[in-house]
């Protein structure tokens, strides 16, 4: 139950179940701080106005690469060439669909069993994609759909809601070579191949027994006419998976980290003749 007035050291002891103590300093740096100022000083009780204690999930989405650093888990790559005289533009759009499936199934060896996956395809206006297997060996994924990540009876079966989070800034995009006469973006868009669209940075009611949304990251890459060479696109998108449950105290949890490389290559060349209205 949530704390109201009058707030007391008593009320606060007992809903913060991470101690048993009873200094207002101890209470508010181990308490669920989430978009306040809880575990900040100057401590005040005043903050605990509504306060209700809750816990993360522990499970996690696993399999293939996990997220890292240093190197991209899943690439995505185009080209695109046009000519100057022809009034051509050069689109390059890498991009990837990412779906999540929850379901829950019985069979004769598990019992009931409940069953997260994580997939990724390459968009449709992508020439290319990769992932990055259990070995750290890239993999060319084509039009195939990879089981990126997998989680078998995973806690978070238990959430009632779910966020894709995608950092479109993370990492650039930047633009070298001719840059001349260039624009871009990346934006995330439809649904992925799911049943349900989700928007960026938004939350959306999951259920055990069903769930299957999805969203398409991509870029638009672009060299415009009589801006002749060659230009060089990169971005790295960081996408987090959050899950939470809002009527049993289960706080937001981050359930999978991926990076996500998107570049591409679009040229203006020059040919003979040109246009003639």
């Amino acid at each position: 139950m949530a704390i109201s007035y009058p707030i007391s050291l008593l009320a606060i002891s007992a809903a913060n179940t991470a101690t048993t103590s009873k200094s207002l300093t101890t209470l508010s740096t181990t308490a669920v701080e989430g978009l306040s100022t809880l575990n900040e000083a100057p401590y005040a009780m005043s903050e605990f106005l509504n306060y209700v204690h809750s816990t993360p999930f522990t499970s996690q989405l696993t399999g293939n690469q996990a997220a890292s650093v240093a190197g991209a888990s899943v690439t995505s790559a185009d080209t695109a060439a046009a000519a100057s005289n022809n009034f051509g533009s050069a689109y390059s759009q890498p991009g990837f669909d990412f779906r999540f499936q929850l379901y829950a199934g019985w069979n004769a060896w598990q019992g009931s069993f409940t069953q997260a996956n994580l997939y990724v395809t390459k968009a449709p206006t992508a020439t290319n994609s990769w992932y990055d297997n259990s070995s750290n060996v890239s993999v060319h994924m084509g039009t195939s759909t990879i089981v990126l990540a997998t989680a078998s009876n995973p806690d978070f079966a238990a959430a009632n809601e779910i966020m894709f989070e995608f950092d479109t800034s993370y990492a650039g995009p930047s633009v070298t070579g001719d840059t001349a006469n260039t624009s871009s973006s990346v934006s995330v868009s439809g649904n992925g191949g799911g049943t349900t669209s989700m928007a960026n940075n938004t939350w959306y009611s999951i259920s055990s027994t069903a769930f299957n949304g999805g969203a398409r990251l991509s870029a638009d890459f672009i060299k415009h006419f009589q801006a002749d060479g060659t230009a060089h696109f990169e971005n790295t998108t960081w996408l987090k998976i959050w899950v939470r449950n809002t009527s049993t105290n289960k706080s937001a949890t981050v359930i999978r980290e991926q990076d996500i490389r998107l570049y591409g290559d679009s040229t203006i060349f020059t040919t003979g003749g040109g246009f003639n209205p």
